[in-house]
């Protein structure tokens, strides 16, 4: 009884509350606009222009930390948020119909686009079964020669940030630097986790 009691305390603290951003893994959904992130401070950004091919222009990819729009926690403990906004060369030949960025891995993400300032909108955004890369597709129209994207808003419940690549993808992949989330888990929720372990093993030694 103890062991059941304790498998479901693990559970109930790892719900958050779904919003209408939530993107969960394995699942592709309508592109929705948003006016995130609000406020913050910036932890980290880069610009990584690129060329190769028959395309070529910037990423700009940052991490904000007490961003007020998060719902995994906006406050001392809240979760990162990250941007990124791609912007074509006005003498590139090709524009880009896709964009991913991993890893992601086992975080909670809500995804939305902030039109400011941009060009072209995504149409959709999807995650891979695993969870790991997050995909923005301009179905509708590519990011064209000379034009920029919405800023692209993933807000998650990570506490650190790694440098990564991203992918910028139309008739070839360019692998470009960008900023995702760490994959490791929160030092809170492996105690717990080593914790709850710990007690159902109590409980199966005191059954036999």
């Amino acid at each position: 009884m103890l062991a059941v009691t304790v498998v479901a305390f693990l559970l109930a603290i790892q719900v958050k509350a779904l919003t209408v951003y939530t993107l969960s893994p394995g699942t592709s959904v309508a592109a929705l606009p948003s006016s995130y992130p609000v406020g913050g401070t910036l932890v980290a950004t880069t610009s990584s222009p690129f060329s190769a091919g028959v395309i070529s222009g910037t990423l700009v990819s940052s991490a904000f930390l007490f961003d007020a729009s998060n719902p995994y926690g906006a406050g001392t403990n809240g979760g990162l948020t990250f941007t990124y906004q791609l912007s074509i060369s006005s003498s590139s030949p090709d524009g880009s119909s896709e964009m991913t960025v991993s890893s992601f891995s086992s975080f909670l993400t809500d995804v939305s686009y902030n039109t400011v300032g941009s060009d072209v909108n995504p149409s959709n955004f999807s995650r891979s079964s695993g969870g790991d890369t997050v995909r923005f597709i301009f179905l509708n129209q590519p990011v064209g020669d000379g034009q920029t994207s919405a800023l692209l808003v993933v807000q998650t419940d990570a506490l650190g940030f790694q440098a990564t690549m991203a992918g910028i993808i139309d008739a070839l992949t360019v692998n470009v630097a960008s900023l995702a989330p760490i994959a490791v888990p929160e030092p809170a929720s492996s105690a717990l986790i080593l914790l709850g372990l710990g007690a159902m093993g109590l409980c199966l030694r005191r059954s036999k």
